[in-house]
């Protein structure tokens, strides 16, 4: 599919594409015997993946039908063409990630960069009619399909180390409560199951950004095909 651009009304809906197959999904030979409790784990998540994967498909259909219609002048002002760009480069992303999705942590990813072209636009649209931007609520970090939030949550790292980041109300709850967030769950390099952000982030983009929490170029790098470095990584 051709990347928006001017003319970016050059969009062509994306066809049904059937989710993938990818070997080192299952939990085969690796450096880490996977346990009882991971093999549920891989198996929950790839039911989860069945279950959700359509309802995100669809969202970033409509999101690429909302970009169809939405009405801007051939040459915006640079401050709304910086966010229709955002949103353009955010769709693109979510369907190049969504013709090939691996799993769940991948199809997470899809729906951040949809979510994202959706703020996206909408940024673009305040700034043209010079009205109050709208509010800019990011993903859970913990696990982006809680969805998106305006509040933050202080999340210790290490020994000194705490970070802000977007969370959802049941995990900040969980903070304050002195347990650990329902996170998404990665299968890491050696087999392990740990928390998508526990995976060294050279090989997962997602545990490197954040899911965009740390970084602002998620998009980029999908467009770069950075989310295959986790794939490879993957292989035993």
């Amino acid at each position: 599919m051709p990347t928006p651009r001017p003319g970016w009304r050059q969009w062509i809906p994306r066809p049904h594409v059937p989710l993938p197959v990818h070997r080192w999904l299952s939990p085969g030979p690796a450096k880490h015997e996977p346990t009882p409790e991971e093999v549920a784990t891989l198996a929950a998540m790839q039911a989860a993946l069945g279950r959700m994967a359509d309802a995100v498909r669809a969202e970033v259909t409509a999101v690429g039908e909302l970009l169809a219609v939405v009405e801007f002048p051939p040459e915006p002002a640079p401050d709304v063409h910086k966010a229709l760009s955002r949103a353009l480069d955010a769709y693109d992303a979510a369907g190049r990630l969504m013709d090939d999705v691996a799993d769940l942590v991948e199809l997470a990813g899809v729906a951040v960069l949809a979510g994202d072209a959706r703020v996206s636009l909408a940024v673009a649209a305040a700034r043209y009619r010079h009205e109050p931007l709208p509010a800019l609520p990011r993903p859970c970090f913990f696990n982006p399909l809680h969805g998106r939030s305006d509040r933050t949550a202080e999340w210790r790292t290490g020994y000194k180390t705490t970070l802000k980041v977007p969370a959802c109300t049941p995990c900040r709850k969980a903070i304050r409560r002195g347990d650990a967030p329902a996170h998404l769950a990665d299968r890491a390099p050696d087999g392990r199951i740990v928390p998508y952000y526990a995976v060294d982030p050279a090989v997962s983009v997602w545990s490197a950004t954040g899911y965009g929490t740390f970084h602002d170029d998620l998009a980029a790098r999908i467009q770069r095909g950075e989310h295959r470095k986790r794939r490879r990584g993957h292989r035993p």
